[in-house]
């Protein structure tokens, strides 16, 4: 009897749903952090740039430099088609618990910063990092 067999499979299941989020990004070319920083702003928002990329990249599991600030918030956030009828579920599970995690990642953020929690909810990766990378006013 194999008693590691489930762990695995889950493992598989969460490979295959990043490997399925990373194709939408094929032939793209990830701009450097630098490059990051200049389009949201100054340098008192680099620490912001740095932290949602990591961020985004330990939650999703793909570089966050592939995305664009024009990509909507449903490239990342509608699973992508499995294979098996079965592993859908996991991917509608992993698509649901992947941007909870980084919607509570975004509030836990704004009330240290001393902001609302309480945002319009963005539509595009721009308006996503601008909420990140707001400071207190």
């Amino acid at each position: 009897m194999r008693v590691r067999e489930r762990p695995e499979r889950r493992t598989v299941s969460l490979a295959s749903y990043r490997k399925g989020l990373s194709k939408r990004f094929d032939g793209r070319i990830a701009p450097s952090n630098e490059e990051w920083v200049q389009r949201f702003g100054s340098d008192d928002s680099r620490a912001g740039v740095f932290e949602f990329l990591s961020t985004f990249e330990r939650i999703f599991g793909i570089p966050a430099g592939l995305l664009r600030p024009e990509d909507p918030i449903t490239l990342f956030s509608v699973p992508p088609p499995a294979r098996n009828w079965w592993r859908d579920h996991f991917h509608d599970f992993f698509a649901r618990e992947t941007l909870k995690e980084l919607e509570d990642e975004l509030n836990d953020r704004r009330k240290t910063l001393g902001l609302s929690a309480e945002y319009p909810p963005p539509e595009t990766v721009d308006e996503l990092m601008d909420l990140w990378c707001r400071e207190a006013e």
